[in-house]
């Protein structure tokens, strides 16, 4: 019954599944203040080699080239005594909210269309119909270009605004390059966009109109070419990859969490039990979980 790109979360008796709308004309970026907040990141560890950066260093991958992924660690005590749930709330209603636990250290430097805080809708004839005392749907097709992956990729593309990057680059013929070439628009960052040979015109349309520079790659073998192309330009040229999988980028996984701390904050405090997410890389299952113990952390 669950689509791709939807979640369900279940406490007790209670669901919730994320949906997908068109963008709302009033759908507007957050306003935007100058300001340099206090950074919540320690550090970022390499899960295979342990290798320690600090975001001074500009890490997106590990520079040992063993593809392990750069995990951000947080301070949650410092965070704790910094903001409060009633601060939170006193601010724009969307994903940026959550600024202290999301990586930018600077607001100049974020780049927003209006993502997050996506509505959380009541569905009673659905609740009956599953024997459920409350059914509620999380509606992610809300955001910008109509995916969750539009928070990966605030996040993602406010980080290499934030490095200095010029181009980016991405291995998708899907949401996440569609959302990446809409925040890489916004930021003034040329996106490169390798897609597979059998990708829909539909999808490349969708690139083509946010002005990415999109190339067609024929898959003749096992291994994934759009990724091959992806990490040759990251590698060797200086790129920013920002795919929404695998050890290639650890900024865009922030994203998804704020999902899960809306969830919390939207349902009066409530923790869910229980979290049904479909996946494919699983960025928002990792996201998700990452956020479900942040939003324990508001709820006190």
């Amino acid at each position: 019954m669950i689509g791709y790109g939807h979640v369900a979360l279940i406490r007790l008796s209670m669901i919730i599944w994320i949906t997908i709308i068109p963008m709302c004309d009033n759908h507007r970026g957050i306003e935007k203040r100058s300001g340099v907040h206090e950074v919540y990141v320690q550090y970022l560890k390499c899960s295979r080699c342990g290798t320690i950066y600090r975001l001074e260093d500009k890490p997106v991958m590990c520079r040992k080239k063993d593809l392990g992924r750069l995990d951000i660690i947080y301070d949650y005590e410092a965070i704790k005594e910094a903001v409060s749930l009633d601060e939170i709330k006193k601010r724009d209603k969307n994903m940026w909210r959550y600024k202290e636990f999301l990586p930018v250290p600077d607001e100049k430097y974020i780049i927003s269309l209006g993502e997050g805080y996506t509505p959380l809708i009541k569905a009673k004839r659905l609740a009956e119909h599953l024997g459920l005392e409350n059914l509620y749907l999380k509606d992610e097709t809300r955001n910008p270009t109509g995916s969750f992956k539009d928070r990966c990729m605030s996040v993602s593309v406010s980080m290499a605004k934030y490095f200095g990057f010029k181009r980016a680059a991405v291995a998708s013929s899907g949401n996440a390059a569609a959302a990446l070439a809409a925040y890489g628009a916004r930021a003034g960052i040329e996106i490169y966009a390798f897609v597979p040979d059998f990708a829909g015109y539909g999808k490349i349309a969708q690139l083509l109109f946010y002005g990415a520079k999109v190339f067609r790659v024929r898959w003749t073998e096992a291994e994934d070419p759009t990724v091959k192309m992806m990490r040759l330009l990251a590698e060797n040229y200086g790129f920013y990859p920002s795919p929404s999988f695998g050890p290639f980028n650890p900024y865009q996984i922030e994203g998804p969490k704020t999902i899960a701390m809306e969830i919390v904050e939207q349902l009066g405090l409530q923790v869910p039990d229980q979290v049904f997410i479909p996946t494919g890389a699983a960025s928002l299952l990792t996201g998700s979980i990452t956020g479900l113990g942040t939003g324990t952390m508001l709820a006190g």
